[in-house]
């Protein structure tokens, strides 16, 4: 009893936290006018979303506590910071099928969108120097990208390196989706764990408290730069958590660590909690490694060790069939060739991604540097895409329901 009176006591604290931001968050504008001829003032408060056909701006109104996600030509295009005078149609965000894009909006305080007729730029500016250099830094890379492969590999690349899908065609989206290979462009444990790798080691001659310190800091930036997605934060809490139990010497319980993360992150943001897809999938995908892997482990050990060719179908299956139930009920579809897929292409992505970088960094000091180690990326990313492409063409790839 007395061990289970703490953890009733915590959930009945979350509980009551979590109601109170609920209660707290619960603001809509009412007096947002919609229809056609409308004018607002507003500093683009994030990096602008460009994609294929336009560009999107979330504005941050003058005097307000909420935001507009403008849609707008591509040209001329405006920076975080900017402020600007929009004239457009106001619409509210509707549901579209299954999908309710105004629920998916509001975790980021948008509630409703804007279709630009012109916008007027104006001299002020509302600048945070520290988002500014971030995504400064996000900037070059993706020039820099875009200087050593062409699409859709450099689109495929920046879904690798910073979890960006804007740049990926919608084709090739789906065939990720049929063969259930979405999360390998999206931010995850791999990626902050090698941040923190990485950084450890360049810092390998500085004491173990100043190396968790700086890749602490390192994580943070990272997070920033590729966007701030809840799966992305849900993974870089959970590694800082695992960086200060080591500074400290203590036991990593990553039960534990999951916890306090989804405690945090929805006491930050109630919504995420209640209406990000992607942060569900990403703890439930996390509860089946910790505890469904164990398990179905030891059943799979006939399977060769060759290449880790156990870990990636135990660990594949296990996050599969976490992941399966939310699957089913929010996309109504889920792959059955996915660990095939999944065996050939996940031991392929940690390579691609080093390489990647690698192009990138080389690519800083030389383009023709950066463009040989590319050939050597591209390479892999064509086999994957023929992986990919191949399974999503096998009748019956996926289920839909």
């Amino acid at each position: 009893m007395r061990r289970i009176l703490p953890k009733i006591l915590f959930v009945a604290i979350w509980i009551l936290c979590l109601t109170f931001r609920v209660l707290n968050n619960s603001f809509y504008p009412e007096n947002m006018i919609t229809g056609s001829g409308i004018e607002i003032t507003g500093c683009i408060s994030e990096d602008p979303d460009v994609r294929e056909g336009d560009i999107r701006y979330t504005i941050k109104i003058k005097d307000a506590d909420w935001k507009v996600l403008v849609f707008a030509d591509k040209y001329p295009q405006y920076k975080y910071g900017d402020c600007l005078k929009i004239y457009g149609e106001m619409v509210s965000p509707n549901a579209d099928g299954s999908f309710d894009y105004s629920v998916y909006l509001r975790r980021y305080g948008i509630y409703k969108i804007m279709h630009s007729d012109s916008m007027e730029l104006l001299k002020e500016k509302d600048l945070n120097c520290f988002f500014e250099i971030i995504y400064g830094l996000k900037h070059l890379f993706e020039e820099k990208l875009g200087e050593i492969f062409t699409e859709p590999y450099r689109g495929f690349m920046a879904g690798l390196l910073f979890g960006s899908r804007s740049g990926l065609p919608k084709y090739l989206m789906e065939n990720f989706k049929t063969v259930g290979l979405s999360h390998v462009v999206a931010i995850s444990g791999y990626n902050i764990t090698l941040v923190i790798v990485c950084v450890s080691g360049f810092f390998w001659f500085l004491r173990k408290e100043w190396r968790v310190i700086i890749s602490s800091v390192f994580v943070i930036i990272f997070v920033v730069l590729v966007g701030m997605s809840a799966s992305a934060v849900r993974a870089a809490i959970m590694g800082i958590i695992g960086l200060f139990a080591l500074r400290f010497g203590r036991q990593y319980y990553a039960g534990r660590g999951l916890l306090i993360t989804v405690f945090l992150m929805s006491l930050w943001n109630p919504y995420i909690f209640f209406d990000d897809a992607g942060f569900h999938l990403s703890v439930l995908a996390t509860l089946g490694l910790m505890y469904i892997y164990p398990v179905i482990k030891e059943r799979l050990r006939f399977l060769p060790k060759i290449f880790g060719i156990d870990e990636v179908i135990g660990s594949s299956l296990a996050a599969q069939i976490a992941v399966a139930p939310l699957l089913i009920l929010n996309f109504k579809q889920i792959s059955v060739i996915g660990i095939f897929a999944n065996l050939l292409v996940l031991p392929l992505i940690p390579i691609t991604m080093l390489i990647g970088f690698l192009a990138v960094a080389g690519g800083f000091l030389c383009v023709g540097l950066g463009k040989g180690i590319g050939f050597l990326a591209y390479l892999v990313l064509k086999v994957v895409i023929v992986v990919v492409e191949f399974f999503a063409n096998i009748p019956f790839a996926s289920i839909k329901f």
